[in-house]
């Protein structure tokens, strides 16, 4: 039988925060702080817990516990516990909390306190899968402070997992002046690093990718990772710098559809902060109008309601653009984004011919642009590429096949012209789209080597049991049905 798991479980902590004199005694404290005042003096290894402390009333609650080596938590310890209740209080199963977390790098531990961690992992990891040991890079309280620690401590709380991260956070190094505020620190980057980190936690290994508790430590984390940054975003030192910060949040959150709602809030907090006639608020204020559109669209399951929510999103974004066009004219390019925008909202809601009219003048509009500034055509290709396919959506949709398979092939030689990795993706669509145009016009011998290029991509990059892969191996069977 293997060794009972030792640990500080939650319920332990609540007893030694009683047995100690109640919350007031550690008000200020950190966990270190705790450890070396009330629990290293009534055991006989300073860095161990004793399964064999004496019986005292005092030291019933150190008794088969055991507290990290080095740990090295500068937090709060109350803070650290509160945020243990309050993910407790989100599962559906009370659990006990056993942590095992180190916060420093081995090569900044003192030698002998870094052989005896090695030497406690490589002990403890065999017989005891509940833990996590996290050894970040850099420092997590010079970026994420208290949140961080406290969230992998929620990490620990998912039982029966063991997790080795390396490096959750890799802060960028080079510094640029030209960017916005947020963008010359590492939040923005780290905040990329991070959330793949926690995507790729292996908790679904153990509970399955649909089980609640999977879906619970992640929103956890992330919960965590943004609360830091919003802490980070009010540092700032004046209102436009937050503003700015505030704007290129919401951009990164709006990427994703579970953080619409919290992007809008972002952009809530631009548009008071920037000068009603200044680029930064119409900027803002069109994201904010896409942003209420796709929340709503959401939310809307009435054919009159979505019609009539409909001009209402159009007519917010009409409103902006005949701002942007009284102000910096029709060929500036916050201009023009903002028709793109609009015709985005046409075409999302079944409006084909309006949104045909305006991305096609949008389209010309920004090709205009960019040759004025003689600007390469590689360093505005991915937006512009989105523009032309968004118009070629709408060929379709009106079904002017041959004009939709013009600009899809177009898109489709600029995707293989200059490759990027982000695009993969991109061209995959591309390629299935006009395979799609093919297969309306009856040129089937056209669509069956898109499509099967595009199974064979899947394959490689989603596996052969993804729901992409498997749309593809019914669409190459269908085109084959055909021939």
């Amino acid at each position: 039988m293997p060794p009972k798991p030792r640990g500080v479980t939650l319920e332990y902590i609540r007893q030694f925060i009683d047995d100690v004199g109640g919350r007031s005694k550690l008000q200020g404290l950190s966990t270190s702080d705790v450890w070396t005042q009330f629990v290293a003096p009534t055991l006989s290894n300073p860095s161990r817990g004793n399964d064999d402390a004496n019986e005292s009333s005092t030291a019933t609650s150190f008794r088969a516990a055991e507290w990290c080596v080095c740990h090295g938590w500068n937090d709060l310890f109350l803070a650290v516990v509160d945020t243990l209740e309050s993910w407790r209080s989100s599962l559906d199963t009370p659990r006990s909390f056993l942590l095992r977390v180190f916060t420093q790098p081995l090569h900044l531990l003192p030698p002998a306190s870094a052989d005896t961690v090695s030497s406690y992992v490589s002990q403890i990891v065999p017989v005891v899968p509940n833990m996590l040991v996290l050894w970040p890079q850099e420092d997590p309280s010079t970026l994420l402070s208290c949140e961080w620690s406290a969230a992998a401590l929620a990490v620990a709380a998912t039982n029966s997992i063991h997790v080795e991260v390396t490096a959750l956070l890799v802060p960028r190094k080079e510094v640029l002046d030209d960017t916005p505020p947020l963008s010359r620190t590492p939040l923005l980057d780290a905040y990329t690093t991070s959330t793949a980190a926690i995507t790729g936690l292996p908790f679904d290994a153990v509970y399955g990718a649909s089980s609640p508790l999977t879906a619970a430590a992640r929103a956890f984390l992330l919960r965590s990772l943004h609360a830091a940054i919003d802490r980070e975003i009010q540092t700032l030192p004046t209102s436009l710098d937050q503003a700015h910060a505030s704007y290129a949040f919401g951009l990164v959150l709006h990427k994703s559809a579970d953080f619409i709602e919290l992007a809008k809030s972002y952009y809530e907090r631009a548009t008071s902060s920037f000068p009603p006639t200044s680029r930064e608020y119409f900027s803002a204020c069109r994201q904010l109008a896409l942003a209420q559109d796709a929340i709503t669209t959401l939310l809307l399951r009435n054919d009159d309601l979505q019609n009539a929510r409909t001009s209402c999103a159009t007519s917010k974004l009409q409103s902006i653009l005949e701002s942007q066009r009284l102000m910096f004219g029709d060929q500036d390019m916050d201009t023009i984004d903002t028709m793109v925008a609009l015709g985005y909202v046409y075409a999302s809601h079944s409006q084909p011919s309006l949104a045909w009219h305006v991305l096609d003048k949008a389209l010309h509009l920004r090709l205009e642009f960019f040759h004025r500034q003689h600007q390469p055509y590689h360093n505005h290709h991915l937006s512009t590429l989105h523009v032309m396919e968004l118009l070629a959506s709408q060929s379709f949709a009106l079904r002017q096949y041959k004009h939709a398979a013009a600009i899809y092939s177009t898109c489709l030689l600029h995707y293989d012209k200059v490759q990027h990795h982000e695009d993969v993706i991109a061209r995959l669509t591309c390629a299935n789209n006009l395979a799609a145009v093919f297969m309306c016009q009856g040129q089937y011998d056209k669509a069956r080597p898109l499509l099967t290029e595009c199974l064979e991509q899947d394959i490689l990059t989603f596996g052969l049991d993804d729901d992409r892969t498997l749309v593809s191996m019914a669409n190459v069977a269908e085109v084959h049905r055909c021939l």
